[in-house]
């Protein structure tokens, strides 16, 4: 007579089973986008039940904000990482464009759920614009540090040129990962040819 296999259930932590959740609302956020992403198919990826994911989550919005902020506490701490290591403004600058290009090219799925949270889908709109308003101050702060211009110059012209950055990179970024085949070095080439000619970067 023949056995049955019984399924084997894993026995995770909280903070194991809630890893598990993110990481798997990352990979069809990415797929779906926020708005035709499912708290069902999130579970369902996770191996978990719905009850299960409400446990750790209260909504879907509150699981798509606790994907970004897994994502750019990364992004960040790699970021700072490679930002010191540089002494002029505009090598700091590479270097923290080229951590998000890493990120691209190392977990395509997370870069799609940053680009997601650039365009600030309506129910999540406030957090999005928080979260980018925050990336477009830091990479301000790189550009302007040890720069000659008075710090009366601080304001908007240091804020509008690194949103001009972000969005420009966020641009190709995505055109880069609907063409996979494209070298990476040709998408570096193209921003760093335009920055080092267009925003005044020495």
């Amino acid at each position: 007579m023949s056995r049955v296999p019984r399924r084997i259930r894993e026995r995770l932590s909280g903070s194991e089973r809630r890893v598990r959740l993110i990481q798997a609302a990352i990979e069809v956020f990415s797929q779906r986008g926020y708005e035709g992403a499912s708290v069902e198919e999130i579970a369902e990826a996770a191996s978990v039940t719905k009850p299960v994911l409400y446990d750790h989550f209260s909504s879907k919005e509150n699981l798509f904000v606790a994907a970004i902020e897994q994502i750019r506490d990364g992004l960040l701490y790699r970021g700072n990482t490679a930002v010191e290591k540089e002494k002029t403004p505009s090598k700091k600058l590479k270097a923290a464009i080229l951590v998000f290009f890493d990120l691209a090219e190392e977990d395509p799925c997370a870069a799609r759920v940053l680009l997601i949270s650039s365009k600030a889908p309506a129910p999540i709109a406030d957090t999005c614009r928080r979260i980018q308003a925050a990336a477009t101050s830091g990479l301000a702060q790189i550009m302007r540090s040890h720069s000659p211009s008075s710090a009366a110059d601080w304001g908007h012209q240091w804020l509008l040129k690194a949103e001009f950055i972000k969005k420009g990179m966020h641009g190709l970024t995505e055109w880069w990962l609907e063409h996979p085949k494209v070298p990476r070095l040709e998408i570096e080439k193209a921003l760093f040819g335009i920055l080092n000619k267009g925003v005044g970067l020495r």
